[in-house]
Parts: C-alpha cells; structure tokens; sequence
C-alpha cells in the first residue's frame, strides 16, 4: 500500500468516529399503555351494561304486553262464559215456555174434545127429543081422531124397530106458551089407555115401555 491509500484509509476511520452517533430509543410508557386498558375495558362493560339494561326492558315490557294480552283473554273468556251462561238460561226458558205452550195446547186439544163430545151428546139429545116428540104428537093425533087401532099399529111399530127414547123431560109450545112434560109418561099413559081398549096386547105393550127410559 502506497502512502496516498494510507492516508485516506486514515481520513476515513476519523470521519467514521467522529460522526455522532444515533440517540437511543426512549422504552414505553407502562402508565399509559395500563390506562388504554382500562378505558377499553370501561368502554366494553359499559357496552355489555347498555346491552343488558336494554334487554331487561325489552324482557320487562314483554312481559307487560304479555301480562295485559292474558289479562284481555281471561276478561274474554269471562265474558263468553257469562254469555253462554245467559244464553243457556234463555234456552232454558224457552224450553220451559214451549212446554208450558205445549201443555196449554193439550189442554185446550182436551177441552175442544170435551166441548166437542159434549156438543154432539146434546146435538143426539136434541135430535132424540125431536123425534120423540114427534111420534108422540102423531100417537095424540091418532088418539084425538079417533083411530087407537092406527096408534097402536104405530107403537108396535116403533117397538120393533128398536128405537129408545132417552128423553125424560120435554118442552112443548103452543103458540107463546112453552109447556115442559115428563116425555115418557105421556107414552106410558098412551100405551096404557090402548092397553086397557083392547087395541093393545100386554106382550106388545111391555115391549114399548121397554124402549122407555
């Protein structure tokens, strides 16, 4: 090596220690690196309180909703109740006013026949008086014209037809005058007077005053 490259080999190690050298790094603050933490940690409980408050409320105002939704049931279902006891005592009083409406109608079915019965008995017993009293104005008539052969023909007759007289009182008129007479004494006498003629046989006689009441 020659004396030139000495020298600047030289120039070059006291540059190289002269240049000053880089400041050393400062180490981390462990105050601050421990307070980041624990406003992170803060931040996260708070979160998770805000979360929790949150659903509590929710939670609570589900529970309210769910509360009144049942209360609403239960007054509903009262009311039904109430309403199918009304409903149930309404069809029992009209079950009760039906068969009441039914009894009534039998009842009035039973009067209508009685009247009805009654009716037709005291139609036959008009009917019978009439017919009666008309055969007892013909058996007068004969006898008044003198025919007690005919009126007794003709009581043969009805005693052989098998015609009954059930009438015991009649009423007989003469223009305004009502008179009321014992029907089948009027036909005993008759018979007994052409019993006691000789236009009549006992056996004859006995057989009309059968037909009588």
């Amino acid at each position: 090596m020659n004396h030139n490259d000495q020298s600047q080999l030289e120039e070059q190690e006291s540059t190289v220690h002269d240049a000053p050298s880089a400041p050393p790094s400062k180490p981390a603050n462990p105050a601050k690196g421990k307070s980041s933490v624990a406003i992170y940690l803060t931040i996260l409980f708070a979160a998770a309180f805000c979360l929790l408050l949150m659903a509590y409320l929710i939670q609570q105002r589900n529970n309210q909703v769910l509360e009144q939704s049942s209360q609403q049931q239960q007054e509903s279902l009262n009311d039904l109740t109430l309403g199918n006891q009304a409903l149930h005592a309404q069809l029992n009083d009209l079950e009760d006013q039906l068969e009441n409406l039914k009894n009534s109608l039998d009842q009035t079915k039973e009067n209508l026949t009685q009247a009805q019965g009654e009716l037709n008995a005291q139609s036959e017993n008009y009917a019978a008086q009439l017919a009666a009293l008309d055969s007892l104005n013909l058996a007068e008539t004969m006898l008044r014209e003198n025919r007690p052969a005919d009126c007794a023909a003709y009581l043969i007759e009805l005693s052989q037809s098998g015609k009954t007289f059930p009438v015991h009182q009649a009423e007989k008129t003469a223009g305004e005058v009502t008179t009321q007479f014992n029907l089948s004494k009027r036909f005993r006498e008759i018979a007994q007077q052409l019993l006691d003629g000789g236009h009549l046989e006992q056996a004859d006689f006995d057989r009309f005053v059968a037909l009588l009441p």
